[in-house]
């Protein structure tokens, strides 16, 4: 959830860039659904990590 660009039009950029095309890109999302993985791998992603946030409940 990035401000001006999302996370899979990030990816793309980074690995279209020729100095930056090597750089390893990790997805760290809270998006669980399937088809966001398969969009950043799409995009170029190295790995997807899903974060499982569980907020405490006082």
């Amino acid at each position: 959830m990035m401000p001006e660009i999302d996370g899979i039009e990030m990816c793309k950029l980074v690995k279209n860039t020729p100095f930056l095309k090597e750089t390893l890109v990790i997805f760290l999302t809270a998006c669980l659904e399937k088809y966001s993985h398969l969009a950043g791998f799409e995009a170029g992603a190295d790995d997807y990590i899903n974060k499982l946030i569980k907020p405490k409940i006082f």
